[in-house]
């Protein structure tokens, strides 16, 4: 049974799940800014790369939305940090679900 290689999309994807993964910890507010400008460029990419995609998929909404809430130019201040741990865990998991859909589907056809 041989799985789908990664691509580029998929790299950037797990870049972004891993430095939303770590953003619930306590750390300076130059991660931060790092993170919304490194989230909003990888999204950014991302609905490019859907966009021309043969087949597309909910995905370039989903990045959008992303996009918008990470938006280092007009950032949207949330000033309670739960709130800020809840989004970033339920945006890493986004980004984990869109490296693993390639693989499951690809699992689905071998059956």
């Amino acid at each position: 049974m041989k799985l789908p290689s990664f691509v580029w999309t998929q790299w950037v994807a797990v870049i972004a799940a891993i430095m939303l993964g770590v953003a619930p910890l306590s750390l300076p507010i130059g991660y931060y800014t790092a993170l919304r400008i490194a989230v909003f460029i990888i999204c950014a990419l991302l609905v490019w790369r859907e966009k021309h995609d043969t087949d597309p998929h909910l995905w370039s909404f989903v990045f959008v939305a992303i996009g918008i809430l990470f938006n280092p130019m007009l950032p949207i201040y949330l000033r309670n940090k739960l709130t800020w741990t809840y989004l970033d865990i339920a945006c890493a998991a986004v980004f984990g679900a869109y490296v693993l859909h390639p693989i499951i589907i690809s699992r689905q056809r071998l059956r």
